[in-house]
């Protein structure tokens, strides 16, 4: 009779691995250098945000997610900055949740949280991530789909920047950010080339479009060489822009909805020929966010009629 199997023995969230009194490893011995100082055994949340915020990792962020996290990071500290990682208590993660904020801004802080305590894991100041395993706020994904009709009425409301942008996001389907990272060195007359993010692989672009949607872009920011970027215009003031047309859309026709610069985006997807294609264009690493996240509006599939034939239920 096989002896009973016994669970495997969990990491205890929170415990600080063991004092090392032997001898450090010689990384010189295989060519490395040897590792960078830890955190000390009292650093705080505030100082696990300090270093977050200067490391590589985060330099790695496209510049709208480095705002967002450095926002996210403001109010972690104001809330458990004083925390030592150690000293963590496993109902916080769950308290943070239930806050009165949106629950998808909860979720991103709590995300950001769980990137802290990976760094905390790696530094020694704690065995185990004690926020990976919460159970977020439910979401509900964004099913907004912009008609091409709805489209074209809030263009006539657009400058030629904001509609010369627009042609372009429509041609390529980029994120914002992207778009504006975007140099006329990425351009060789023929293809469009631009820069991986989020981890996804840089993408070539090519087309009987895209020309046109260049052109758009020189005449109302002509370019003064080819670091000049292909939109001269700052995040900031394209949001401004972008604002301020949908206000007049909204103000001159009668019941329309608002959508926004983003969900251009998911009608590049949606309008794409197949799932593969879409996944293409926006530059996912998985056809899984295309389909569930950014694939909008009803199915259109074909009928199946071959099992009615057989039974003879169709008349004449």
């Amino acid at each position: 009779m096989k002896a009973a199997r016994h669970p495997p023995k969990l990491a205890v969230v929170g415990r600080p691995r063991p004092a090392r009194s032997g001898p450090a490893p010689n990384f010189g011995a295989v060519g490395l250098p040897e590792p960078p100082a830890k955190l000390p055994a009292s650093a705080t949340v505030a100082d696990l945000i300090d270093d977050y915020l200067a490391s590589g990792e985060f330099g790695l962020l496209a510049p709208s997610t480095q705002r967002q996290n450095e926002l996210i990071c403001r109010r972690l500290r104001a809330v458990f900055g004083a925390i030592r990682p150690v000293d963590w208590e496993g109902h916080w993660g769950r308290h943070y949740l239930r806050s009165p904020a949106p629950p998808v801004r909860a979720n991103r802080d709590v995300a950001v949280l769980s990137v802290l305590f990976r760094r905390a894991v790696t530094a020694g100041l704690v065995a185990a991530n004690p926020i990976r395993e919460l159970r977020r706020n439910p979401e509900r994904p964004r099913r907004r789909y912009v008609t091409d009709s709805e489209l074209h009425t809030f263009l006539k409301h657009c400058d030629p920047a904001l509609r010369s942008y627009v042609a372009m996001k429509l041609t390529t389907g980029l994120r914002r950010g992207q778009l504006l990272q975007l140099r006329w060195s990425d351009w060789d007359g023929r293809e469009l080339r631009a820069r991986a993010a989020k981890g996804g692989r840089e993408t070539i672009y090519s087309g009987a479009g895209l020309p046109a949607a260049m052109r758009a872009l020189a005449r109302v920011w002509p370019p003064s060489g080819l670091d000049a970027p292909l939109v001269g215009i700052s995040d900031g003031a394209l949001r401004g822009r972008w604002a301020r047309a949908m206000r007049r859309h909204l103000a001159a026709v009668d019941g329309a909805q608002h959508f926004t610069e983003h969900d251009l985006r998911a009608k590049v997807a949606t309008d794409s020929a197949d799932v593969r294609t879409a996944q293409a264009r926006l530059g996912h690493t998985s056809p899984q966010v295309t389909e569930t996240v950014y694939i909008r509006g009803p199915r259109h599939v074909a009928a199946a009629r071959g099992l009615a034939a057989q039974l003879d239920l169709f008349d004449g």
